[in-house]
């Protein structure tokens, strides 16, 4: 967040081709991803954001999504 440096912000940029994303069309380029899991994301870098989802179990996966305002 530039308005507030001890924030972070993870904002998605791409989703993988026929990927799970993409393929459940719920998770779109300009999505802000708030949570995984039980995990906030709100004063995680972006390495530490990465490291929460590559350590996510394998099965179902919850996140908080907050969609742009348009």
């Amino acid at each position: 967040d530039p308005l507030d440096v001890a924030r972070s912000v993870i904002i998605i940029r791409s989703v993988v081709p026929g990927g799970v994303a993409d393929n459940h069309g719920g998770l779109l380029p300009g999505d802000q991803l708030v949570f995984v899991n039980d995990t906030h994301l709100d004063t995680c870098s972006l390495a530490q954001a990465v490291e929460v989802l590559k350590s996510a179990p394998p099965g179902k996966v919850y996140l908080g999504i907050r969609k742009p305002l348009v």
